[in-house]
């Protein structure tokens, strides 16, 4: 890639000419030849988990239908060439679809469906589904991102191990017993199933094993010219900073032991916990009067909403939305210099920011 982008799932074309891969920060699908040259856009992507280049010169790929006709990923299907995705018929409105893996021959696929509210990935399932007819069947069970290689057997994720199993293609089902092939193999941040593998036609298998441990980071000010200034705290997994509305603390997610939302005292320099929810609760930002932190979570329910609690984390916390559809915290000036909250769909969550004298 000549040109900088974040550039996230990379796959090849049946040719092994293109790469496609999702720029997650135009939020699209794209292709670039290996033979040089710029990358072409294919189709709107956004958030993207997984992508299948079949013969017939389409493209599967999972993410949110950019129409807004579902607040989950579902599996799409576009030409390589760009154009209008179409989703793919007979996927479950309660499931988020991610990995999509075409089988040999073109006419059916895996999926990776996840039904658990907290985002647990080991509970997952892999499907097989049809192009033609839309019917799905379920393969597999506490399972994810499950692949079809030369050797006749499906590769898996699960419980931190790669399994394999026997598979008739014909059938379309498993035919053995499930075994182990390697253990203490790395799995992606946030229960996202991404497996750092590839399977040579030879049968060579590269891996990463070990645990994917969150990046560690810092806190500090940054000035109009770029100047920074450190805060002090200790290196660890910041995400989705917000700083309240008087300037004294500052909201975040952290998600080095569960995703949860903190408080970080500017005056004390301490960091405290405001959610402990089992679920991934995330994307913190404040109430005007600088007393609740507004978040998401799929707490209650298996769609994201928005909640509210108190700063300190004590007493009740609210529900604040109840929609059908992923919602994220937009921070919008009313035009008297007061701000509220609101909502958007379908995007996944994430907050507007505050600029000041320090942001």
């Amino acid at each position: 890639l000549t040109e900088s982008v974040a550039a996230y799932c990379p796959f090849f074309s049946p040719d092994s000419d293109w790469l496609g891969y999702f720029d997650t920060s135009a939020r699209q699908l794209r292709r670039v030849s290996l033979s040089g040259g710029g990358s072409l856009t294919i189709a709107p992507a956004f958030p993207p988990l997984g992508a299948s280049w079949l013969d017939d010169g389409t493209i599967l790929f999972a993410a949110i239908p950019e129409d807004g006709a579902s607040a989950r990923r579902v599996v799409m299907r576009v030409a390589e060439a760009g154009g209008v995705p179409a989703v793919v018929a007979g996927l479950d409105p309660d499931a988020d679809y991610v990995w999509p893996r075409i089988l040999p021959g073109g006419s059916h696929f895996l999926v990776t469906s996840e039904h658990d509210a907290a985002g647990d990935i080991d509970e997952a399932r892999v499907e097989v589904g049809s192009l033609e007819t839309g019917e799905r069947r379920l393969v597999l069970t506490n399972a994810f991102n499950a692949f079809y290689v030369p050797t006749g057997h499906l590769l898996f994720g699960r419980q931190g191990a790669l399994w394999a199993v026997p598979f008739d293609l014909d059938r379309l089902e498993p035919t053995g017993t499930e075994v182990v092939v390697l253990q203490d193999l790395q799995s992606g941040p946030g229960g996202s199933g991404q497996q750092p593998l590839a399977l040579s036609p030879d049968g060579l298998l590269l891996y990463v094993s070990g645990t994917m441990v969150p990046t560690a980071r810092t806190l500090v000010w940054v000035d109009r010219e770029g100047n920074e200034e450190p805060l002090g705290v200790l290196p660890r997994a910041y995400d989705h900073v917000r700083l309240s509305p008087d300037g004294t603390r500052v909201a975040l997610s952290l998600s080095d032991e569960e995703e949860d939302v903190w408080v970080w005292d500017l005056a004390r320099s301490t960091l405290t916990r405001v959610t402990s929810s089992g679920y991934r609760d995330s994307e913190p930002d404040w109430w005007p009067d600088g007393r609740r932190l507004l978040y998401t979570s799929p707490r209650g329910g298996d769609t994201a909403n928005l909640f509210a609690q108190a700063a300190d984390g004590t007493g009740e916390v609210e529900q604040v939305t109840s929609e059908q559809a992923r919602v994220w915290v937009s921070d919008i000036d009313d035009g008297r210099g007061s701000r509220r909250p609101t909502t958007m769909q379908p995007r996944p969550g994430w907050c507007g920011s505050r600029t000041g004298s320090k942001s």
